[in-house]
């Protein structure tokens, strides 16, 4: 719901026993401040897919939509919090384990790390994508928005910090969403993905 219009987005991100991952069906939510209309969208989908686990983006709203989850019937347990953390100790997810400050565990992610590796796997057709999703009457698509993405180094303090980021006008909340479900396979079934040269 910032600025630019960003639209929560569901994906069903899957892994197949092939090792490979699909990513069948998405949908964006055109209801960006209406956290509790997200939430039974979020719980409809839910209960159609069934899945082992909900990852979400914990920031921001996140944290609101996911007690309104809790408190619809979702268990605690299939509830993935992530928080995004640059330079999360060289790792790209970290269980964060609740503090007297904090009391909720999360995950912490590094977007950049997660991000590339995602990229990386998309390259190395180790992802597998629904159809293309383009709408020449709107020039907008799900698919589309990893076309968005760009790196850049940014200067921070005495060193260039590497960051892939989204270019101007353009949005990535569905490649934020599958870097999510990916991670939450990867650090579930701790079978990180490796790339043959």
């Amino acid at each position: 719901g910032g600025a630019e219009g960003n639209f929560t987005t569901i994906a069903l991100v899957c892994h197949h026993p092939s090792g490979m991952i699909e990513v069948p069906w998405a949908i964006e939510l055109t209801t960006p401040h209406d956290h509790i209309r997200e939430a039974k969208e979020i719980l409809y989908w839910y209960n159609i897919f069934k899945p082992t686990v909900v990852a979400h983006d914990y920031t921001g709203a996140g944290s609101l939509r996911e007690t309104l989850l809790i408190h619809a019937g979702i268990p605690f347990n299939r509830i993935m919090p992530m928080r995004y953390v640059a330079q999360n100790k060289g790792v790209t997810c970290r269980y964060v384990p609740g503090t007297d400050q904090h009391p909720k565990p999360c995950w912490h992610i590094d977007p950049n790390r997660g991000m590339q590796l995602v990229c990386a796997t998309i390259k190395f057709k180790q992802i597998r994508m629904f159809a293309d999703d383009f709408d020449p009457n709107t020039n907008t698509g799900l698919l589309r928005q990893f076309l968005s993405l760009a790196e850049e180094y940014a200067d921070e303090f005495v060193s260039k910090v590497y960051q892939i980021v989204c270019e101007p006008g353009y949005r990535d909340e569905f490649p934020q969403c599958v870097m999510l479900g990916c991670i939450a396979i990867w650090q579930r079934l701790n079978r990180w993905p490796r790339f043959e040269l």
